[in-house]
C-alpha cells in the first residue's frame, strides 16, 4: 500500500492544516469584529468581510512555499509500529531517537512493509479532496439549474426601463448601459457577467413606477459596477472547496447581507430612502405565491430574497448615515496588516525534514548494574549496552533498507542512506570493542585479591 502514500505527499496535508488555522483566526476576527460593529461602519464591514474570505488561503500558500511559519507544528506521517517481542528493543529505540540517520531511515522504512498502514496525513488528504469533489459538484449544479431558469429570458424591449437602465447606468460612472432582459422563472432581479453585464428583471418589475424601477435598477448597476458577481461566485467556489470550514458559510452570509445593504445605499442616493424602502416592500410581496399563476417562478435573489432580512434593510436604507464612509486606507492598512501578520506570525505545519533538525532530546536508559561494579564500571556497562542496541537497530535497518532497494528498484534513492549506515555500523562496533576493553580492564584491577 506504499504507493497510495506517494500519490498524496504529506505536504498536501500540511497546508490543509496551515489553511484551516490561518483560516479560522481570521474568518473568526472578522465575524466577530462585524457583530461588535452591528450597524456601524458597513462599508469597512462589508470589505473585511470579503477580504476575509480569501485571506487564509493566500496566507497559508505563502507561508509554505517561503517557509516562513514561526511555530512549526508537525503531522503524524506513520502509523506506530507494533510492539517486538525482543526486550532490547525498546531501549535500542529509545537510544538512537535523537540519531539523524535513524530518523531519516524512518522516513523511508514504512514504505518498505507491504502491509504497512497508510499515514494520517494521507487520509486527512483524501477526506478533503473527496469533500472538495463534493462540493464543486453541488456547485456545478447550482450554476447548471440557474443557466436553465435563465435560458429562456427574452431581451427587455419595454423603452421606459430602457431609458431607466441607461439613466441609471450613467449616474453610477458605467461607459454603457449594461443588457436588460426579462425572465419568467425569477421573482426578483439578478446582475451577472462581468465581459457582458447583464440585469434580468422579473416580470412583474413593469408595475413599479418610475423612482422604484430606477431605485431597482440602480440597485443592481451597483453589484455590476461593484463586480459583486465575480466576488461572489469566487466565495462560493472557495466555499465549495473546503465545505469542513464551517465559519465560511457564516462570513459569507452575513457579508452577503452587507453587499445588500451597500447597493441599497447607492441606490438610495440616486433616488431617496423612502423609495428604495417602498420597493423593498414592494418585491417582498412578490414572493408570496400566487395561485393564480400558470408558471410558479423558481429562483429568488437580490433584491428582497430573504424576508427574514427585509426589516433590516427598510430601516439601514431610511437610516443611510448609519453606513458611514470610511477611507479606503483603512482597509488597506487592515487587509495588509493581516495578510502579514497570518504569513509571519500566525502558526503552520511542516512535516519532514525541516522538523528532523530538531529531534527530541534522547531517553535516559538505565541497565542493571553488575554485582560489585564500581559506578565507573556502571557507567561503562550502560555505554555498552546502548552500544550494542544501537548496533543491532544498524544492522536491522540496513537489511530493510537492501530489501526496499531490491524490491522497489524505482522508489527513492536509499543509496546513501545505506552507506551512511554501514559507516555508522563500523563506528559503534569500534566503540563496542573498546567499551569491553576498558570494562575488562577496571573489573581485573577490582577483582585482585585483597588477601593482602
Amino acid at each position: 500500500m506504499s504507493w497510495l502514500a506517494d500519490l498524496v505527499p504529506s505536504a498536501v496535508a500540511d497546508w490543509l492544516v496551515t489553511f484551516a488555522i490561518h483560516s479560522t483566526a481570521i474568518l473568526a476576527l472578522a465575524l466577530l469584529a462585524s457583530i461588535a460593529l452591528d450597524r456601524r461602519w458597513l462599508a469597512f464591514q462589508e470589505r473585511m468581510l470579503r477580504f476575509s474570505l480569501w485571506a487564509g488561503l493566500v496566507s497559508s500558500v505563502l507561508q509554505m512555499a517561503f517557509s516562513t511559519s514561526p511555530l512549526p507544528l508537525a503531522l503524524p506521517t506513520a502509523a506506530p509500529a507494533a510492539a517486538s517481542g525482543d526486550a532490547a528493543a525498546v531501549p535500542v529505540e529509545l537510544a538512537t531517537v535523537a540519531d539523524p540517520i535513524a530518523l531519516l531511515a524512518a522516513e523511508v522504512l514504512p514504505a518498505a512493509d507491504a502491509g504497512a498502514a497508510l499515514p494520517p496525513s494521507f487520509w486527512l488528504a483524501v477526506a478533503a479532496g473527496g469533500l472538495a469533489l463534493l462540493g464543486a459538484l453541488w456547485l456545478m449544479r447550482a450554476h447548471a439549474r440557474l443557466r436553465d431558469v435563465l435560458r429562456h429570458r427574452v431581451p427587455e424591449t419595454d423603452g421606459r426601463t430602457l431609458a431607466i437602465a441607461a439613466e441609471a447606468a450613467g449616474a453610477l460612472g458605467l461607459r454603457q448601459s449594461p443588457h436588460v432582459s426579462r425572465c419568467a422563472g425569477i421573482v426578483t432581479p439578478i446582475a451577472f457577467g462581468c465581459l457582458r453585464p447583464e440585469i434580468c428583471l422579473p416580470q412583474r418589475a413593469h408595475s413599479l413606477d418610475d423612482d422604484q424601477l430606477r431605485a431597482m435598477l440602480a440597485h443592481e448597476i451597483a453589484h455590476l459596477r461593484r463586480f459583486d458577481p465575480v466576488w461572489m461566485w469566487l466565495a462560493a467556489g472557495i466555499h465549495a472547496l473546503f465545505p469542513w470550514q464551517v465559519l465560511l458559510l457564516a462570513v459569507r452570509r452575513r457579508w452577503g447581507q452587507l453587499v445588500e445593504l451597500r447597493c441599497d445605499a447607492i441606490a438610495a442616493d440616486q433616488t431617496s430612502p423612502t423609495t428604495v424602502a417602498r420597493c423593498l416592500l414592494d418585491v417582498a410581496e412578490w414572493l408570496k405565491p400566487d395561485p393564480a399563476r400558470a408558471v410558479a417562478p423558481t429562483i429568488a435573489l437580490g433584491m428582497a430574497a430573504r424576508p427574514s432580512a427585509l426589516r433590516r434593510r427598510v430601516e439601514t436604507a431610511l437610516h443611510r448615515g448609519a453606513a458611514g464612509r470610511l477611507p479606503r486606507g483603512l482597509s488597506l492598512c487592515f487587509g495588509s496588516v493581516s495578510l502579514s501578520a497570518l504569513t509571519f506570525v500566525a502558526p503552520g505545519v511542516r512535516t519532514g525534514e525541516d522538523l528532523a533538525e530538531l529531534p527530541p532530546e534522547p531517553a535516559v536508559v538505565e541497565s542493571a548494574p553488575s554485582p560489585g561494579a564500581t559506578p565507573g564500571a556502571i557507567e561503562l556497562q550502560s555505554t555498552l549496552a546502548l552500544l550494542r542496541g544501537e548496533y543491532a537497530m544498524l544492522e536491522q535497518e540496513l537489511e530493510r533498507l537492501r530489501a526496499r532497494a531490491a524490491n522497489h528498484p524505482k522508489g527513492p534513492a536509499v543509496s546513501p542512506l545505506i552507506n551512511e549506515i554501514t559507516l555508522r555500523l563500523g563506528v559503534v562496533r569500534s566503540s563496542c570493542e573498546q567499551v569491553e576493553s576498558l570494562i575488562d580492564r577496571r573489573l581485573s584491577e577490582i577483582s585482585v585479591p585483597s588477601s593482602r
